[in-house]
């Protein structure tokens, strides 16, 4: 199994939109993108053997208009490969829209 930043970055690139791990680079931000981040929580174990991780995504869309419809697109992309939201903020910011989404799956 690939690692889980390529699996997430596979999982959003059908989105429509650029997708980075950590910060967007580059030298002039597009209209919209996708920043993500992952945590590596403690492994599953079954008859003393590790057999999965537990891994929370934490998702940041970034648009200058409405994020809308890029939200439903992210929720499917990460819901397809078997993740569940856990929480979601609307970030206020006047330059940019933001919305942030929390996401929780065990591979």
């Amino acid at each position: 199994m690939a690692d889980i930043q390529t699996t997430i970055k596979t999982a959003l690139g059908g989105v429509g939109v650029p997708v980075f791990l950590g910060t967007w680079q580059g030298t002039e931000p597009p209209a919209q993108y996708i920043t993500f981040t992952t945590r590596t929580g403690r492994t599953v174990y079954a008859s003393d053997k590790s057999t999965e991780k537990e891994y929370t995504v934490y998702v940041e869309i970034w648009s200058d208009t409405s994020y809308l419809a890029l939200k439903e697109l992210v929720i499917t992309a990460l819901e397809g490969i078997g993740f569940n939201a856990t929480d979601e903020l609307d970030v206020p910011d006047p330059d940019v829209g933001h919305y942030s989404m929390t996401w929780y799956g065990v591979m």
